[in-house]
C-alpha cells in the first residue's frame, strides 16, 4: 500500500494553475508534445452538455486551447484534470503540458495525452532548469 501511495503522491496533472503572473510561451517539441505559459480567457465547459472542455489563452498573438476533456463518448481524461480545469476562471495564469496539434491557426493542446517519461519533454536537460526542452513557438505576424 506504500507503494501505492508513493506511486500516486509522484503523479502530478499536465495542468498548473499559478499564483504569479507569467511569461506567455508556447514551446512545441520534436515528438509532438508542447508546453504552454499564459493567461486564460475563457473556460469552454462543452463537457458539461457532453462536448469538448478547453480553456483559451491568447499566447503572444495566437490562439491556444488547452483540452482537458475530450466530450461524451472519447477517451477519458483523470477525474482530478476535469475538476481543476472545470475550477479554472478567466484570468488565471496557468502552465500546462499535452500533445500539440495545429488547427487552422489554433493550437490545440491535449492534456489528456501524455508524453511518456522518456520523451524529450520531460529531459532535464532544458539550459533554462524547466526539463522542457524545445523550440519556441512565435507569430508569423
Amino acid at each position: 500500500m506504500e507503494k501505492l501511495a508513493a506511486l500516486l503522491g509522484a503523479l502530478t496533472l499536465p495542468l498548473a494553475v499559478l499564483d504569479v503572473p507569467v511569461q506567455e510561451e508556447l514551446r512545441v517539441q520534436p515528438d509532438g508534445y508542447a508546453l504552454v505559459q499564459g493567461v486564460v480567457l475563457e473556460n469552454i465547459r462543452g463537457c458539461e452538455r457532453d462536448l469538448p472542455c478547453a480553456l483559451r489563452l491568447r499566447v503572444r498573438g495566437q490562439d491556444v486551447r488547452l483540452q482537458y476533456h475530450a466530450g461524451d463518448g472519447a477517451a477519458r481524461c483523470p477525474d482530478a484534470l476535469v475538476r481543476q480545469g472545470l475550477a479554472v476562471r478567466p484570468g488565471t495564469p496557468v502552465r500546462a503540458h499535452g500533445f500539440h496539434h495545429l488547427s487552422g491557426k489554433t493550437h490545440l493542446l491535449d492534456l489528456c495525452r501524455q508524453p511518456s517519461s522518456a520523451s524529450p519533454a520531460h529531459s532535464s536537460s532544458a539550459a533554462d532548469g524547466s526539463g522542457i526542452a524545445g523550440t519556441s513557438v512565435t507569430s508569423a505576424e
